[in-house]
């Protein structure tokens, strides 16, 4: 039962020997209309490129099970054959999943799906192995099925009750959305810091992935598309995080900083102004100088911690948002507001007048 369809009838590449084919769809009954699989058999029905599965353990669906329930191994397979087929290499046998250069798991909602279609209509590669679709969401041609066969080269259709008790969103302990869908992403994947452009914002240390799915939104939102993380922080990019950016993180380009220090280092070699920011430092922050110019990061640090002792000491400015009562904000929060100070005249002029 490890069968995979693509729509144009031909096997899902990147699962290895774990792949096989299931009946064929011809061209033409693609142009007449699309049809439904059940496992092992063609019913005609709907949706080229649809299988039906039952089995909770069927191991198609080993990545969108919830931890306890899935089997490691089959896991592990499946990531790193995505993650060989994304890299464009053959990975160390022993290298460990949380030290990737891609981020794979379960995103998730409709919101999602459509801003990463958005995003690869404007020539942002985001390989998406799969999508999940509660009966309900399928039977109704609802827009989420109709974002995931656009998505997606296969996807996978469970009852309502299995998807609610087997497939719980990752990150999430809320049961899932009828009228949604989950999907399997490969996001980000590294890229090279000479191809990202300032304005940055560099994540040092934030694990918290609610955090970091505020933050890049509202970096977005304030022109900031370049995002530089430490390990720990990459390896908050899930689908958690694009679910509370609402998909804008699809929008975005992230560089991998195994080595802090050395990538910090480069940025300001290159001309690039490092602000640090922190409750316990003293500068308020303020727009940044010469106006106009984008050579900028913003460093934010760990939610308990605060920004690390090596990428202080690299840093031109250590800024504070400046507070009335209370004892600190949500980083998320003072991140928005420095942001939004340091961006103020990026492109010359102010925001908001």
């Amino acid at each position: 039962n490890s069968d995979s369809i693509c729509r144009s009838g031909f096997p899902v590449a990147g699962f290895g020997s774990m792949a096989a084919v299931l009946p064929a769809v011809s061209f033409a009954s693609l142009a007449a209309g699309r049809s439904h699989f059940h496992i092992g058999s063609a019913v005609g029905r709907r949706a080229a490129a649809t299988i039906l599965v039952s089995d909770p353990t069927d191991p198609r669906l080993v990545l969108y099970r919830a931890r306890r329930l899935r089997d490691p191994l089959k896991y592990q397979v499946q990531v790193r054959a995505l993650a060989e087929r994304v890299l464009e290499s053959q990975l160390p046998p022993q290298l460990p999943l949380n030290q990737l250069g891609c981020v794979i798991g379960i995103h998730y909602s409709r919101a999602c799906l459509k801003r990463l279609l958005a995003a690869r209509d404007g020539g942002r590669r985001i390989e998406v192995a799969s999508a999940l679709l509660p009966a309900r969401a399928a039977a109704t041609g609802s827009e989420a099925a109709e974002l995931a066969f656009k998505a997606a080269p296969v996807v996978y259709e469970v009852d309502d009750a299995l998807y609610e008790a087997e497939f719980q969103r990752e990150g999430s302990a809320q049961a899932p959305e009828m009228h949604t869908c989950s999907f399997v992403v490969a996001f980000p994947v590294q890229r090279a810091l000479h191809e990202l452009a300032p304005p940055f914002v560099v994540l040092d240390g934030l694990v918290s992935s609610q955090n970091v799915g505020q933050i890049l939104r509202t970096a977005l939102h304030l022109g900031v598309t370049s995002v530089v993380a430490s390990r720990a922080s990459w390896n908050s990019l899930t689908g958690r995080a694009a679910r509370v950016s609402m998909g804008w993180m699809y929008h975005m380009d992230f560089h991998l900083a195994e080595s802090l220090p050395e990538t910090l280092s480069a940025l300001k070699a290159s001309g690039v102004r490092l602000y640090a920011a922190d409750s316990h430092f003293k500068e308020p922050v303020a727009p940044h100088k010469p106006h106009g110019d984008p050579r900028w990061a913003l460093i934010v640090g760990h939610e308990d911690e605060g920004v690390s002792s090596q990428a202080e000491q690299l840093c031109d400015h250590r800024v504070c948002v400046p507070q009335r009562l209370g004892e600190s904000l949500n980083v998320a929060h003072a991140t928005a507001i420095c942001l939004y100070e340091l961006s103020k005249h990026c492109d010359g002029n102010e925001q908001g007048t």
